[in-house]
């Protein structure tokens, strides 16, 4: 859980670091060519990398001091084109 801090309500950013499928190899780890798996080198083999992004969202009007609020399907993308997760976020309000 990573805590937030947003002076009021409205709209509030926050910047997490989240897991993406490769779109070389399609969350793999390789690829084929020529009838030949290649391993794939822009995730290492993994199928995955990590990638930074910011997560705008609306705080609710009546929000309170240490609250928790989940967004759904912004975390790390699903495996196998699972959904993606949610992110769990604790307010500091000011």
């Amino acid at each position: 859980m990573k805590a937030v801090n947003v002076i009021s309500s409205g709209k509030a950013n926050v910047t997490l670091l989240v897991e993406e499928n490769c779109k070389i190899c399609d969350g793999t780890g390789y690829y084929l060519e020529n009838d030949f798996d290649y391993f794939c080198s822009t995730c290492s083999g993994f199928g995955r990398y990590e990638e930074q992004k910011i997560i705008v969202f609306y705080l609710p009007s009546l929000s309170k001091p240490k609250q928790k609020v989940t967004i759904h399907r912004v975390g790390h993308a699903g495996y196998a084109g699972g959904e993606r997760g949610g992110v769990r976020l604790k307010l500091v309000l000011y």
